[in-house]
């Protein structure tokens, strides 16, 4: 596939091959992104069977850029993947990525196997960071806020202010065996009112601080580039993020308060 072959019905092709959770348009607005990289590498957090990794790496290739992309998943445990077993869906990956000629220069990280942070290399800088996992900002943005360019691209998926009550409902033992069985202590480590509410919030707290400069959301995939060069530790930010968790565990038990009140 050559540049001049991109259209709107390559990103049909790529969600409906990927079996894509993105829309089409989410797809091509990362190619576009990826297009417009000047400098530094590119990683994908979540790529599940490699939509957002193909769309990135055609847009790398539209560049005419040859910058490494790191795409990095735990491989399992999503409905977004094939299968349960991570071998199986690794080997998808792979022959999705050479369905759309963009095999090459693409590192695929098994997070639980591999360390992300240490597999990508320190001293590289990134051009285009794209984040569609669990919702932990501040864990990624620790990890990775200081490696990304200024003006650099930032993509979340799951952003919307929308909070589900799902877990609000929840019985007590029902919410502690929910809680242990993701690896949590406690449920302001988790994201109670789910991923999309949760990542809405940390990112207008990166907004507020002058970190991020929002530039459009498409469906409930934001689209940022970072503003300045402060070091994230010195930025507001951990204090920010955590009191946003905080805030929102309380606001949760609160509603789990007037549930069961109302219930009972």
């Amino acid at each position: 596939m050559t540049n001049e072959e991109i259209s709107d019905q390559t990103f049909d092709a790529i969600r409906r091959s990927t079996a894509g959770m993105l829309k089409s348009d989410v797809y091509k607005a990362i190619y576009e992104a990826a297009v417009n990289v000047k400098e530094g590498i590119y990683v994908d957090i979540g790529p599940a069977q490699g939509g957002s990794t193909i769309s990135i790496a055609l847009g790398r290739r539209a560049a005419g850029r040859q910058d490494l992309i790191y795409t990095a998943d735990v491989f399992t445990g999503s409905n977004a993947l094939k299968t349960s077993d991570v071998n199986t869906n690794v080997s998808v990956l792979k022959d999705n990525l050479a369905a759309f000629g963009v095999g090459d220069g693409i590192n695929i990280i098994i997070v639980g196997q591999q360390d992300i942070e240490t597999s990508i290399p320190k001293d590289a800088s990134i051009g285009l960071l794209f984040i569609d996992a669990d919702g932990a900002l501040d864990r990624d943005f620790e990890q990775f806020y200081d490696r990304i360019i200024p003006g650099g691209f930032v993509i979340l998926d799951d952003c919307e202010d929308k909070a589900i009550e799902k877990y609000v409902q929840y019985p007590p033992d029902r919410l502690e065996k929910y809680v242990k069985s993701k690896g949590a202590k406690k449920i302001r480590d988790l994201t109670p009112f789910g991923k999309h509410y949760t990542v809405y919030k940390f990112t207008k707290n990166l907004v507020s601080l002058g970190l991020m400069k929002e530039i459009k959301t498409v469906n409930n995939t934001v689209f940022l580039r970072k503003t300045g060069d402060k070091a994230y530790a010195e930025s507001g930010a951990p204090q920010a993020l955590a009191e946003t968790r905080d805030a929102i565990a309380r606001d949760f038990f609160e509603a789990r308060e007037d549930y069961f009140d109302t219930a009972g």
